[in-house]
């Protein structure tokens, strides 16, 4: 068994898998399908330093204010504590423009370790028509999903563990459980499965949510994900 990569690795392999970079490295649009813009700011953070990408189409003058800000950000070995430098990149993003949105959650690594539980069985879901009805959303949010793994009930789906961001290094896990069959293990056991097809198609599986989103860190812990880093976007 190979041992986890560095975290600092594994940030930068998040930023890459999230978005898109220019040529100088930063941001463009988001990596899925419509390739909507990026975040203004991506501002990753692990026990071994941190990492920070700047939209593309940012002033220079504000490039450099908020490179200084990134860079007085000290190392943290509690990632569950907010960034210290929030409200200050805040100040400074609203010279430009007001803050519209701002994301703030962990970000794990899933390790060879983890298991599918020996009482499901997760199967590998390639109809993104049913995919779509039974979820919701257009079938061309699911088109890069492959590979899907899902807890199959009565014909349908009834939780999927997908690739929701695919660089060709890492995928990102998107999981979605339908509310009639949480807090039954079935997300856990198709994110489990799902990892175990993207090792094997050389990749390296990742697992992010944002700090409220409170089911979705409960699946990390009741996997044993490795926590890394703790990302901050603002846009």
């Amino acid at each position: 068994m190979s041992a986890a990569p560095d975290p600092l690795e594994l940030i930068e392999l998040q930023a890459r898998t999230l978005f898109h970079h220019d040529r100088d490295g930063r941001l463009t649009t988001i990596n899925e399908p419509g390739g909507q813009p990026a975040p203004r700011i991506f501002f990753g953070q692990t026990a071994h330093g941190n990492i920070w990408r700047v939209r593309h189409d940012l002033p220079a003058d504000l490039i450099a204010e908020l490179e200084t800000v990134f860079a007085g950000e000290p190392i943290t070995t509690d990632l569950r504590q907010p960034s210290l430098s929030l409200q200050c990149l805040l100040d400074v993003l609203t010279e430009h423009a007001p803050a519209e949105r701002v994301w703030q959650g962990p970000a794990w690594y899933v390790p060879e370790s983890v298991a599918v539980p020996s009482d499901t069985e997760p199967v590998v879901l390639s109809d993104l028509e049913l995919l779509s009805a039974t979820f919701g959303g257009a079938i061309e949010s699911w088109i890069d999903s492959a590979p899907c793994l899902a807890i199959m009930e009565d014909g349908r789906p009834v939780s999927a563990c997908f690739s929701a961001r695919t660089s060709a290094a890492a995928s990102e896990a998107g999981v979605e459980t339908l509310p009639a069959y949480r807090s039954r293990g079935y997300a856990s056991a198709a994110t489990a499965a799902w990892a175990q097809h993207v090792r094997a198609l050389g990749r390296i599986p990742l697992y992010s949510t944002s700090w409220d989103n409170l089911a979705s860190q409960q699946v990390a812990r009741r996997l044993g994900l490795v926590l890394y880093g703790a990302d901050l976007h603002i846009t």
